[in-house]
């Protein structure tokens, strides 16, 4: 089975930027300027983990991970969420809101490789 990252973030130098690392990595990558673009995107290609900045237009990154959480068809999906708001209290809403980790901007492409890589290689436990 492909392994596959859907990122959503309103910069596309960021997202031109991970595409590179992360297709370099052998996944298959997704991208998404906006909340809506990218929860459709989750329902149409349920990739194997999902990339989201908080700060976007319209619907914010928080907004975004509760519409994918509440959905059967994407609540598995785990979550990054990735921004510069690097408060405690940020980080907590990021975790409320349903996300799998919340990382800092800037890191590096190699450090977000390495988390994509251990979340998508952790077995599912059937049920």
């Amino acid at each position: 089975m492909m392994r596959s990252v859907l990122a959503i973030d309103d910069d596309v130098d960021t997202l031109e930027a991970l595409s590179i690392a992360l297709k370099m990595h052998g996944y298959d990558v997704y991208t998404a300027c906006t909340g809506m673009e990218g929860i459709q995107l989750a329902r149409q290609h349920q990739p194997s983990i999902i990339l989201v900045d908080v700060m976007l237009p319209r619907m914010d990154g928080y907004q975004v991970c509760r519409h994918l959480r509440a959905d059967p068809a994407t609540a598995h999906i785990p979550i990054v969420m990735v921004s510069a708001r690097g408060r405690i209290a940020d980080q907590a809403a990021g975790i409320a809101a349903g996300a799998t980790r919340y990382v800092i901007k800037p890191l590096s492409l190699r450090s977000l490789v390495t988390l994509v890589d251990a979340l998508t290689s952790v077995p599912v436990a059937s049920s």
